[in-house]
């Protein structure tokens, strides 16, 4: 007959193995990163050190497009200058904006988030600051480019592509039933109305006008001819009064910029 031993396992011997054994959490608190860039200058004259934020802003800009390939989510954009703006290791801004422009959703918006930051913010471009990108853009300190950059495009567009010429030779006939005289303006297979048109030509003068006093409110220097919608290269620009100055390299940009901040 084969002997069998017990062994007593002592409660707190059992818990203790136990979390012996427990995968341990790190302690290490994750380390908060800016999502800008930040570049450490110091000023000739004083020899103060001054710690500048970099933003990027690549592409069409329009809401909800974090992620999306050739675009800039304008919330994102307001948050990330605001956080910089909220920074206490951070003496001024600079925005390096290359953008055709984007939507009219939510550019009033961010146009007005950026417009009440209090720290100097510097936007520069080698490539374009047009249309939406000029309206977010045109509080800004200052505005800096490279000659042959291209700014401005001020003005708002939409358009309509008539179908309905196209279908009738198909043999298709659209009918739309509407509740009102301007419900489905637009449906696609169908040909504008003269009050159609109207009603979009309102919004498009409304939004136009809006954009233009946007402008006017911060840079009275411009010239009233850009409100025709003309995008200018960087040259123009500054005989028009959309830039401030143009320069070769983003470095002497940004020497010129610091220069003129007073801390």
């Amino acid at each position: 007959m084969s002997q069998h031993k017990i062994f007593a396992i002592r409660p707190e011997v059992t818990s203790e193995a136990v979390e012996a054994l427990r995968p341990k959490k790190c302690q290490d608190e994750p380390i908060s990163t800016p999502p800008y860039e930040l570049i450490e200058f110091e000023d000739e004259m004083t020899g103060m050190e001054m710690s500048v934020a970099v933003i990027k802003a690549r592409g069409v800009l329009a809401l909800n497009v974090d992620g999306w390939f050739g675009c800039c989510d304008l919330d994102e954009l307001a948050e990330e200058i605001e956080e910089a703006d909220a920074d206490a290791n951070v003496t001024a801004i600079i925005v390096e904006m290359d953008s055709p422009g984007g939507t009219v959703n939510g550019t009033p918006e961010a146009a007005e988030r950026i417009a009440r930051i209090s720290k100097p913010l510097m936007v520069w471009t080698e490539g374009e600051i047009c249309s939406a990108a000029y309206w977010i853009t045109a509080s800004a300190d200052v505005i800096y480019a490279t000659p042959s950059s291209v700014v401005g495009s001020v003005g708002c567009v939409l358009a309509f592509y008539d179908y309905s010429a196209m279908m009738d030779q198909s043999g298709i006939k659209v009918q739309v039933f509407r509740s009102g005289e301007l419900k489905a303006a637009g449906y696609p297979g169908t040909a504008l109305s003269e009050a159609e048109a109207a009603h979009f030509q309102g919004m498009v003068s409304e939004v136009g006008s809006d954009f233009a006093e946007w402008v006017t409110t911060y840079r009275d220097n411009v010239d009233v001819d850009v409100f025709d919608g003309r995008a200018v290269s960087g040259k123009q620009g500054v005989r028009l009064g959309l830039l401030d100055g143009v320069f070769i390299t983003r470095e002497e940009a940004i020497k010129s910029f610091l220069e003129g901040i007073n801390l």
